[in-house]
């Protein structure tokens, strides 16, 4: 596991994603093209078990933080956390911290369908 901590972001690829995102959106404004530049970097963690429901959560999250929340985007991270594969792993390798991923899962759900704040 590439976390250190139930955090959302206290993970190699949710801080890469927020990263990469938030970099390319500074640069030239354009939520499609930061979108685009996250999924050329790390998309091939898509089919990853246990990278590919991360990549979601994090690109799904810093895309609402900022106003710009695809449906396509929110579709996939809201299927991995229906999916529940992300918690049963925190489940099994880290048992101590699952509660708290939990929350923390069940509190990006909750974002995810609320609206977003402005661009």
């Amino acid at each position: 596991m590439g976390a250190w901590g139930p955090g959302l972001y206290e993970d190699d690829v949710a801080a890469d994603v927020h990263e990469i995102y938030m970099d390319r959106l500074r640069r030239d404004g354009d939520g499609e093209a930061a979108c685009a530049a996250v999924c050329a970097a790390l998309g091939d963690l898509d089919d990853d078990p246990e990278d590919g429901p991360v990549l979601w959560f994090a690109l799904a999250d810093t895309m609402w933080q900022v106003g710009r929340l695809t449906d396509e985007v929110q579709r996939k991270a809201l299927f991995h956390l229906d999916d529940g594969a992300d918690l049963t792993r925190w489940q099994q390798e880290n048992p101590v911290q699952a509660p708290k991923r939990a929350a923390v899962l069940d509190e990006l759900r909750a974002r995810l369908l609320s609206p977003q704040p402005p661009e």
